[in-house]
């Protein structure tokens, strides 16, 4: 049988779970992806990685499934800094990594959303993230302080609206 190849379309062109669409937890993550992309302004092109696709996302988003001990132990234990890297621009020429906090700053809002204020979750997963932005930013020579407000501002901004 004849399947035409999948493109980056928008999201009402996606194909229908009952025509082959994702269906499930992928289907999930495709939603997420796309709230998060508006919310905190991903890139155009998106992520290599996307964080939303992760077992430690799925278990951030649901409480009532993953005990909080086991959360924050996949917190402590995840490395970041793939979820940094977007992909570039088709016409780009430049050899630089594009770099963006949206997905991290997405993780953190989901954190604070969904565990309640006297879990552990959403502070280690602040914790863990920050520390993660700062050693990119030094390793990049950096401000600190510009880089972990560009990693908060939009929490704020959005909280705000």
């Amino acid at each position: 049988t004849f399947r035409r190849k999948r493109t980056a379309k928008s999201a009402s062109a996606r194909t229908p779970p009952e025509c082959g669409g994702p269906v499930g937890t992928e289907a999930k993550a495709v939603q997420q992806v796309e709230q998060n992309a508006k919310t905190y302004n991903y890139p155009a092109n998106g992520f290599h990685t996307r964080i939303e696709h992760s077992l430690l996302y799925a278990m951030i988003n649901e409480p009532k499934i993953y005990p909080e001990s086991v959360v924050v132990s996949a917190i402590g234990d995840e490395d970041f800094e793939p979820y940094l890297y977007a992909r570039p621009e088709k016409s780009s020429t430049t050899t630089e990594p594009v770099v963006s906090y949206a997905q991290l700053t997405a993780l953190l809002a989901r954190s604070g959303e969904k565990w309640p204020a006297n879990s552990d979750v959403p502070q280690v997963a602040c914790k863990e993230v920050i520390k993660c932005v700062i050693k990119y930013a030094e390793s990049h020579d950096l401000d600190r302080k510009s880089e972990t407000d560009e990693l908060i501002n939009p929490i704020v901004a959005a909280a705000q609206n």
